[in-house]
């Protein structure tokens, strides 16, 4: 599996060749950065099984995507971005498009197993599936949000390592925020 990592800080961009070289052993096509003015992704992947966990960014550059893991019906969901130029059918171009589109209202709609980082301009967005299949985790560098899909990416550069929560999404601006469970609300089982 892919392995995805990442800093909010506009000064600690170069923590991201560090994190990598924690990691490295998750992909073989060897070190992806997107840097951008507050921050940056980085990614690797594995060329043989086709994963491209990114970076991917949108025309502009000030939206950028890292993604580890697999949708189920991206491709359903790439049939709504008409008005997008895609250069690749990655579910992470895919999923940054629907982005631009669908705002946080996107991980309703998700389905599959993945853990999601996109930079939007100056916030960080972070996502984990609902069943938590797809390691994420985070934690601080003084005012510097970090982000890794495996714990030893972190632990030397974060006061505290922290699991992210299946079925969350993370605005940095905002907060942290459950979306939409797969079951319904009132469940009334049989014989009760």
């Amino acid at each position: 599996m892919s392995g995805i990592f990442g800093i909010l800080s506009d000064n600690k961009n170069g923590m991201l060749v560090e994190m990598h070289g924690k990691i490295k052993h998750r992909g073989t096509t060897g070190l992806k950065t997107w840097i951008g003015a507050n921050g940056g992704l980085g990614a690797v992947g594995i060329s043989p099984a086709n994963e491209n966990p990114g970076p991917f960014a949108a025309p502009g550059g000030d939206r950028a995507i890292v993604m580890a893991g697999k949708l189920t019906g991206a491709q359903e969901l790439s049939s709504h971005l008409d008005i997008h130029q895609l250069t690749s059918e990655t579910d992470a171009e895919i999923t940054l498009h629907a982005f631009e589109d669908l705002g946080s209202r996107l991980f309703d709609n998700l389905v599959g197993a993945f853990a999601i980082a996109i930079f939007d301009k100056n916030r960080l967005i972070l996502a984990r599936d609902r069943l938590g299949i797809c390691p994420l985790y985070y934690g601080f560098n003084g005012d510097a949000l970090c982000f890794a899909s495996e714990i030893k990416a972190l632990v030397e550069f974060t006061e505290e390592v922290f699991e992210f929560p299946p079925g969350h999404f993370l605005d940095s601006d905002r907060g942290m925020f459950a979306y939409r469970s797969y079951l319904p609300k009132d469940i009334q089982p049989d014989g009760a």
